[in-house]
C-alpha cells in the first residue's frame, strides 16, 4: 500500500520564495537601472556645459592675442585688428560671442566681472570673469600686453605740436 513510485515535484512553498526571490532580483536590477540613466544624463549634462565653457575659453583667448586692441564700449568688448575680430557681451544673464555673422549665445550668468585698462588708455589690459553653477564654477582672466610702438603711437596722437 506504499507506493514506490514517487514523482519528483517542487513544493508549493518552494516556488513561492523563487518567485519572491526573482522579484527583488529584478527589482534591484530596475533601481540601478534607474540610477545609471539619471548619472549619466547629468554626466552628459555637464559635458555640454564643459564642451560650452571651453568653447568660449579658446573664442577668448584667441581674440585676445589677435587684436591689436580691446575696448569696453557700453558693456561690450570690442576686439579689433585692422577690422572687428568679434565682439563679447556680458549681459547679466547671458554670454554673447559675435564673429561677423555667426553669434553664439551661452546662457551663463557671468559673476564678478572686472575689466582693467591700460593706464591712461581706453583699451583694456584685463579682463576677469567667473560662470558657472553649484558644483561647476569656472574663472577667467585674460591679459593683454599692449607693444610698445602701440603705444607710442598713441601718445603721439595725443600730443601732436
Amino acid at each position: 500500500m506504499f507506493r514506490k513510485n514517487k514523482m519528483a515535484a517542487f513544493t508549493l512553498v518552494e516556488i513561492i520564495m523563487v518567485m519572491v526571490l526573482t522579484v527583488l532580483v529584478i527589482g534591484i536590477i530596475l533601481l540601478g537601472f534607474r540610477h545609471f540613466q539619471q548619472y549619466r544624463a547629468m554626466q552628459e549634462r555637464n559635458a555640454g556645459k564643459l564642451s560650452e565653457v571651453l568653447l568660449v575659453q579658446g573664442a577668448l583667448t584667441n581674440w585676445f592675442q589677435k587684436a591689436h586692441t580691446i575696448q569696453m564700449l557700453d558693456e561690450v568688448l570690442v576686439f579689433k585688428d585692422s577690422i572687428v575680430i568679434g565682439v563679447c557681451v556680458l549681459e547679466e544673464e547671458r554670454l554673447l560671442l559675435q564673429k561677423r555673422d555667426v553669434r553664439d549665445t551661452f546662457l551663463f550668468k557671468p559673476r564678478n566681472v572686472r575689466v582693467i585698462n591700460e593706464d591712461g588708455l581706453p583699451w583694456v589690459k584685463e579682463l576677469y570673469f567667473e560662470i558657472g553653477e553649484e558644483g561647476m564654477n569656472n574663472s577667467f582672466l585674460f591679459r593683454k600686453e599692449y607693444g610698445k610702438a602701440v603705444l607710442f603711437n598713441w601718445e603721439e596722437k595725443n600730443h601732436e605740436h
